[in-house]
C-alpha cells in the first residue's frame, strides 16, 4: 500500500505525522518504508536521526530515480544507522502531482513494468490540515482567527478534491504536543517513560492510524 501525506503549505506537519505513523506501524513488526519527497529542504535525515543524510542523499536520492533515470535509489535501515539509541536495533522487518502529474507514481510505474490500474488502486493520500476548531486548546482563540483557520482548511479541501486526491476521511487526528512544536521528531517510549518529555496522548493518537492504516475499509480511493 502506498500513502501520500500531503498540503498545500509547509508546517503544516506532514513530515512528522508520516514519520510517527510509519514508525509506530514498523514497531508492530510491519515493513515500513518512508519517502520524503520534499527535494529542497528534506526533514527525513533530521526525524530519523540519520548523521549522513541530514540534508538529502548525495547519489541515489528520489529525484535522480524519478526523473533522471537511476536505476538504484538510495535505501537506509533506521534500525541500523540512526544515531538515537532508542531507535537502533528495531524490531525485524521494519500530493496529487506525485501521484497524477509528469514523472509521478503512475507514469513511472507503468514505465518500470507495472500495471497502471493496480497501481492506482493501490496508492492512499493523508492530508494534514489545520488543527481542530473544537479542541480544548482552541478555547483562547478569538472568533475571527477561528474563521480564518475555517477558511483555511476549506480550501485545503478543495485543493485536494481538485488534485483527484479524493473525500476526506479521518483516520485520527493528533494533538497539539510541545516537544513536536519545537522539533520534528519520531516519539519513542522512552520519550514518554523515561525522560517524560511527551503527552501519552500524542502516541496514544499516532497509534490509532497506525493500527487501521493498512485496513481498506478505513479509507476512501482516489
Amino acid at each position: 500500500m502506498l500513502i501520500f501525506a500531503a498540503s498545500d503549505k509547509g508546517g503544516t506537519g506532514r513530515s512528522v505525522t508520516s514519520s510517527n505513523v510509519a514508525y509506530r506501524q514498523a514497531l508492530r513488526g510491519l515493513d515500513s518504508c518512508y519517502l520524503d519527497f520534499d527535494f529542497g529542504s528534506p526533514t527525513a535525515g533530521a526525524i530519523f536521526e540519520l548523521p549522513r543524510t541530514q540534508a538529502g542523499v548525495p547519489h541515489g536520492g528520489l529525484h535522480s530515480y524519478l526523473v533522471d533515470g537511476e536505476r538504484r535509489p538510495a535505501r537506509l535501515d533506521v534500525w541500523e544507522e540512526s544515531q538515537r539509541a532508542s531507535l537502533r536495533g528495531g524490531p525485524a522487518g521494519a500530493a496529487g502531482g506525485l501521484v497524477h502529474g509528469p514523472h509521478g507514481i503512475l507514469d513511472t510505474g507503468s514505465r518500470l513494468g507495472h500495471d497502471r490500474q493496480d497501481l492506482h488502486n493501490a496508492i492512499r493520500s493523508v492530508r494534514t490540515a489545520v488543527q481542530d476548531l473544537a479542541a480544548p486548546d482552541q478555547e483562547g482563540s478569538r472568533p475571527e482567527q477561528l474563521a480564518w483557520l475555517a477558511v483555511c482548511d476549506n480550501r485545503l479541501r478543495e485543493l485536494a478534491a481538485q488534485s483527484r486526491m479524493g473525500l476526506a476521511k479521518v483516520l485520527g487526528t493528533i494533538p497539539l504536543d510541545p516537544v513536536l512544536q519545537w522539533q520534528e521528531q519520531l516519539l519513542s517510549d522512552d520519550d514518554i517513560l523515561l525522560h517524560r518529555t511527551a503527552n501519552t496522548t500524542t502516541v496514544a493518537a499516532f497509534e490509532e492510524p497506525a493500527s487501521r492504516i493498512t485496513d481498506d475499509t478505513a479509507w476512501e480511493g482516489l
